[in-house]
């Protein structure tokens, strides 16, 4: 039997850092939560690829280039989950736990509560699939327990 309360806190807790490290993140660069990857169109510069953080410039390393800070699919990645992505996502995420709480001792998780082959699919007293699966991101976490797994 799980314990839907505990795996719930332990995503809301996740969510609210996740939060806050992309508000801190935007906040370093001005208060600007998109970033984004530009090319750059200067002969004099001849590396091409840039992200770009509000005012801020930040060139992809040549190829070679073991000094450079950043690779032009580093730049990609951090460019991809910059602070107004992660911030969707976890407003996504929250609204995906109000349809989600969890099952109870005595009831079904409303938002699973769909009767599959004769069985609830989260029946109560059992950890709600959806949150199972949005604790998996987290499970390098030392709060995260090994029950939550899923099966």
């Amino acid at each position: 039997m799980g314990d839907t309360s505990e795996i719930l806190s332990f995503i809301r807790a996740r969510l609210d850092e996740d939060e806050q490290a992309a508000m801190r993140a935007a906040g370093t660069f001005g208060g600007d939560a998109v970033w984004r990857r530009n090319t750059l169109a200067d002969p004099d510069y001849p590396a091409d690829h840039v992200l770009v953080i509000f005012q801020r410039v930040i060139p992809a390393g040549l190829p070679g280039d073991d000094e450079a800070p950043l690779r032009v699919d580093e730049l990609d990645h951090i460019a991809g989950h910059d602070p107004a992505r992660v911030l969707a996502e976890v407003n996504a995420k929250r609204r995906i736990l109000e349809r989600h709480p969890g099952a109870t001792a005595t009831d079904e998780c409303p938002g699973c509560s769909a009767w599959l082959d004769g069985t609830w699919r989260t029946p109560p007293g059992t950890l709600c699939p959806e949150q199972v699966d949005m604790a998996l991101p987290y499970a390098g976490h030392a709060d995260y327990r090994p029950e939550w797994r899923p099966t």
